[in-house]
């Protein structure tokens, strides 16, 4: 997905300090973002620190770049003695303090969400491209998260063991693009059935739809592929 055009401020990034810095604050803002919609609270209450974001190599001029394509919004937090939430006020116009924290807007949730942990380089072009060959799923079954990259796909609020088990043979597997049924057997399910239902389930309530699941029911086999 092309994230900048030729003679845009990305490309002076780019040759300067390659563009790790601008991948760090977009992981951060957009993990952000999904902690703050799955836990029904508002995008400010989880704003990151432009120090958090500094420390993960984000420059100045970055954290401007991405303020004036109007892909982040910034304020400073105020310090209320006894507050029991964040507070924040305006802050100047790309003048950033140590009180300064980001949230990403929805304009910059779809230019860059897609590229988050795959902006890997600057193409004669200009453009600025993933490289979705190199990009393969990650399941953390600790942290109950499905990504691709750095990008969240799924999050289980709820125990779901059928597609666990779906998700922790990919993971054993490497990831391989198709792998046989590894649901065990159940006296009380058809197998075919259960298999479908299944997949059905992995491909519904996605944060970021970026993975779809396909069940050969017949052949008992399971395909992923990147949508």
């Amino acid at each position: 997905m092309p994230v900048e055009r030729a003679g845009q401020p990305f490309n002076a990034f780019a040759d300067a300090n390659g563009i790790e810095g601008i991948r760090a604050a977009v992981r951060l803002l957009i993990e952000a973002r999904d902690l703050a919609r799955d836990a029904e609270a508002d995008t400010w209450t989880f704003a990151v620190e432009a120090e958090e974001l500094r420390r993960q190599g984000t420059t100045t001029p970055e954290l401007r770049w991405l303020v004036q394509k109007k892909y982040a919004l910034h304020q400073d937090e105020t310090r209320r003695i006894g507050g029991k939430s964040r507070c924040f006020r305006p802050a100047p116009p790309l003048v950033f303090s140590d009180r300064t924290c980001f949230v990403l807007t929805e304009q910059g949730a779809a230019a860059l969400a897609g590229c988050a942990a795959a902006l890997v380089g600057t193409p004669a072009s200009g453009i600025v491209e993933p490289k979705q060959e190199l990009l393969v799923p990650d399941w953390d079954r600790c942290r109950r998260t499905l990504l691709l990259g750095a990008v969240i796909v799924k999050r289980f609020r709820r125990c779901a063991p059928d597609q666990w088990w779906i998700l922790d043979a990919f993971g054993e597997e490497g990831w391989v693009m198709t792998i046989d049924d590894p649901l065990p057997p159940h006296p009380d399910m058809d197998p075919v059935r259960r298999l479908h239902d299944t997949i059905g389930n992995l491909n519904r309530n996605q944060v970021h739809p970026l993975i779809r699941f396909h069940a050969q029911a017949v052949l008992r086999r399971v395909h992923w592929e990147r949508r």
